[in-house]
């Protein structure tokens, strides 16, 4: 069965169900399930790291977000990928990354990946997670990265404040970074990243 064309719709027979593909018009925002993915991460990161965390994306970079339950991390990726928006992810995309794909974390390409709290312990022991890889821990609402990585950073202080207005409402409340962060980094004239230099 072809796709239809952008805002169409087809149905698709497999076995005894008929399967409902939908493709949405090129400029119409991205599908989520009722804000339900977005009020997720607002409820893991406080406003402050969502911001960063969007610009990271932006930038590229390699961010490996972590949480206990693998539906937040499902959640958030997916949510993050369409705050994106009208841009895409078109790098390495993995929600939860199973133990035997563990050795794409030294992949030197941009990378978007979940992890859960047994695997990650593997590839922390394994000593698999380069410096370079931003670490995004969703239980702590914490954000730890290399120092240059953080560095790089710039938000223009105007557009950060009303960015910043527009998502405190939604977010968890701003609390102090997690006490393993290292050497602080201003993240342009707005938003801040701390950094750990790793070892």
């Amino acid at each position: 069965t072809p796709l239809p064309d952008y805002g169409g719709r087809v149905d698709v027979p497999l076995g005894n169900v008929s399967i409902h593909v939908v493709i949405p018009p090129a400029n119409e925002l991205p599908h989520t399930m009722a804000g339900r993915d977005f009020l997720l991460l607002f409820e893991c990161l406080d406003v402050s790291s969502v911001i960063v965390l969007w610009a990271l994306l932006l930038a590229e970079q390699k961010v490996l977000l972590q949480a206990r339950q693998t539906h937040v991390l499902t959640m958030a990726a997916e949510s993050l990928c369409a705050l994106l928006f009208p841009f895409s992810w078109q790098h390495v995309y993995i929600p939860i990354l199973p133990a035997s794909l563990l050795d794409i974390l030294q992949a030197p390409v941009p990378f978007l990946i979940g992890i859960d709290e047994e695997v990650l312990g593997m590839a922390e022991q394994g000593g698999l997670v380069p410096d370079d890889v931003v670490q995004v821990d969703l239980d702590a609402s914490s954000i730890v990265c290399d120092p240059d990585v953080a560095r790089a950073i710039r938000l223009p202080q105007k557009q950060y404040h009303k960015l910043y207005k527009a998502l405190a409402p939604f977010c968890r409340a701003s609390g102090r970074q997690s006490q393993d962060t290292e050497g602080g980094a201003e993240g342009g004239d707005g938003g801040s990243v701390r950094g750990s230099s790793g070892g």
